[in-house]
């Protein structure tokens, strides 16, 4: 990519960003997620060690463990699973569905970005929006996005690009 299209990719994440994060206080039917100290010290901890562990393993990758956390699973989750998927619902009122439709358009907005690799978010996305729907823990489903991230660019991604190189 060159620089200027780098400079415009980036200034569109970082508008995609703020808006995935107060998008949602604009809408007055929005139920916000459950806040307790319960739910954000428990995935506070979970993150905590999955950090430590992630670290340990790979120090010089910090960067990516803080980048993975602050801007994407933050950012996705509080819009996806805790804005768009409880909105969804309330018309719907089919958690499955509504599910499966939130997880559609996840992976549809990460197609600009990542190619036909975009398409491979619809399952975790899947898994996110049922975690969420169970356990109407944010933070909880925060983190399991952020590990799964950190796991895919520490150890999936060098992988898929070898097969991708592969095919005929």
């Amino acid at each position: 990519m060159t620089p200027p299209l780098l400079n415009a990719l980036a200034t569109y994440t970082y508008i995609g960003i703020l808006f995935m994060l107060f998008f949602p206080f604009i809408d007055s039917k929005w139920q916000k997620p459950e806040l307790s100290l319960n739910k954000i010290t428990f995935s506070v901890q979970i993150v905590f060690i999955l950090v430590l562990i992630t670290f340990l393993l790979n120090p010089e990758k910090w960067q990516l463990i803080v980048s993975s956390l602050l801007f994407a699973a933050l950012p996705e989750e509080w819009f996806f699973r805790g804005y768009l998927l409880v909105r969804i619902n309330q018309v719907i009122k089919n958690p499955l569905h509504t599910n499966i439709l939130t997880s559609i358009i996840f992976s549809l907005l990460h197609l600009p970005t990542q190619g036909l690799f975009g398409i491979s978010v619809f399952f975790p996305s899947l898994v996110f929006g049922w975690l969420y729907l169970k356990t109407n823990n944010i933070f909880l489903v925060i983190s399991v996005h952020a590990l799964s991230n950190i796991l895919f660019f520490l150890y999936f991604k060098n992988v898929m690009i070898l097969i991708e190189n592969q095919v005929p």
